[in-house]
């Protein structure tokens, strides 16, 4: 980072900032050409609405999922109010998918331990980095990176200016902390943080959670996600297992199944804590709840640690668990095994993410499965499962990452298998009603 006496601030509103260190002396700050913005959703905002105003020419990249917030920041608002700053998204959800659509901001598909390389190519090919972070307000002179991890210590060393937006209502949950005084400028804001109602699935839900509980070891460790199959997966699991986590994502699912002894262990990675009741904490890189009360309890466990990708994404690092199981979804998987888990008939719904390193993280792992799960069709009766992956949708994840498709009609075992029977596998898993055209297009 440049020396402090280098750096100034803006305030390009009449809401004023609250310096932690009065000492710093720093000069108004106004947004230059050319400067770089880096931030990670979910974001609270508060600067981006403050340059609105600027004619300086800049670049915002925003890493990993951008979450509708009550009261919270509009991406596309702001792209479209600012028509001098570059939005890239890595990606788009919510308020920032319509932004996407319709061409205000951009998107780079990028697997998430790939942020450190964007960091570095845009910051060499903008004069001045200013990394912005939404943290817990201060505590015992330390902040916390709240719900999201995402990126932060890259962002952190790439920053010529830092800049902390300190929300009180983010939980200061145990892993990550910085002492507030790396920061150049501060504001203290109240901004709620995203709420995601937990879906409840439906039968043909439960049978692809019951599918996928079958194939968990029960000592296995779990990398799930949110939605209904995790949910499903969640309820299908019974004691008898003894499970550790190591996820991108923590949510009420994962409460659920440490609240009922199903996940008694962490990582791994990690040595063992003496407070901690799992030995070592499960580790997550974010949380999504779907309540004030779920972030209150993950401020107050000891069960997790928030970390950054070098621990939570490190493919070498992460295979070093045995019984290693990433479980993931996508929206279609084609007979040859290839997933698309990014677009919709071309319209772009998400990134990458961490389901390609996942994937690959399992396939190292002594005893690791990579599982795909998805539902044979759509609620409207279109096949998941294609043919082929058309060229205006993505392959996320190759065939050969994969170990497992499963689906409410069953289990396609593709590890280690040839070209024919693989088809064969994952024709089984299809929907009936539509078997027999699938067989129709095998070449």
């Amino acid at each position: 980072m440049a020396e402090l006496k280098e750096l100034s601030l803006v305030i390009c509103c009449p809401r004023k900032y609250k310096f932690l260190n009065m000492a710093k002396n720093l000069e108004d700050f106004e947004l230059k050409d050319n400067d770089l913005l880096l931030t990670r959703g979910p974001y609270s905002g508060e600067l981006f609405r403050d340059i609105l105003d600027s004619n300086a020419n800049a670049t915002a990249l925003i890493m990993g999922p951008t979450l509708d917030r009550e009261g919270g920041f509009s991406i596309k608002d702001f792209a479209e109010q600012s028509n001098n700053i570059d939005v890239i998204l890595t990606s788009p959800r919510g308020d920032s998918k319509s932004a996407y659509d319709d061409g205000t901001v951009d998107f780079m598909p990028v697997k998430l331990n790939d942020y450190p390389g964007v960091i570095k190519k845009l910051a060499h090919k903008n004069e001045r980095t200013v990394g912005i972070l939404e943290t817990t307000q201060p505590s015992d002179g330390k902040v916390y990176p709240g719900i999201s991890a995402v990126a932060v210590p890259e962002i952190i060393e790439a920053a010529d200016v830092l800049v902390a937006e300190m929300n009180e209502l983010q939980p200061k949950v145990n892993g990550l902390s910085y002492k507030y005084d790396i920061f150049d400028y501060v504001r203290e804001c109240s901004v709620p943080l995203p709420k995601q109602p937990i879906p409840e699935p439906d039968d043909s839900f439960m049978k692809i959670g019951e599918n996928i509980a079958n194939l968990i070891p029960d000592t296995g460790t779990i990398q799930i996600g949110f939605g209904k199959i995790p949910n499903a997966i969640g309820q299908c699991l019974t004691p008898e297992k003894n499970l550790g986590l190591h996820s991108g994502l923590v949510t009420p699912v994962i409460k659920d199944l440490i609240e009922r002894d199903i996940i008694t262990k962490g990582s791994g990675v990690l040595p063992s804590v003496d407070d901690c009741p799992l030995g070592s904490p499960g580790l997550t890189i974010a949380a999504l709840g779907d309540s004030q009360e779920f972030y209150e309890w993950l401020e107050n466990t000891n069960y997790i640690e928030l970390r950054g990708m070098e621990q939570t994404h490190d493919p070498q690092l992460v295979s070093t668990i045995d019984d290693f199981v990433a479980i993931n979804s996508g929206v279609e998987v084609d007979l040859n095994g290839q997933v698309n888990g990014e677009r919709i008939n071309g319209q772009q719904i998400a990134g990458p993410g961490g389901q390609p390193i996942f994937f690959n993280i399992a396939r190292k792992s002594k005893n690791g499965k990579a599982i795909i799960a998805l539902p044979s069709q759509t609620n409207s009766g279109y096949s998941k499962i294609v043919s082929g992956i058309s060229k205006k949708n993505i392959v996320t994840t190759p065939r050969y990452n994969i170990d497992y498709v499963v689906t409410e009609q069953g289990t396609a075992d593709v590890q280690f298998q040839t070209e024919k029977e693989s088809t064969q596998q994952i024709l089984q898993v299809a929907h009936p009603e539509h078997r027999d055209r699938l067989k129709d297009n095998i070449t």
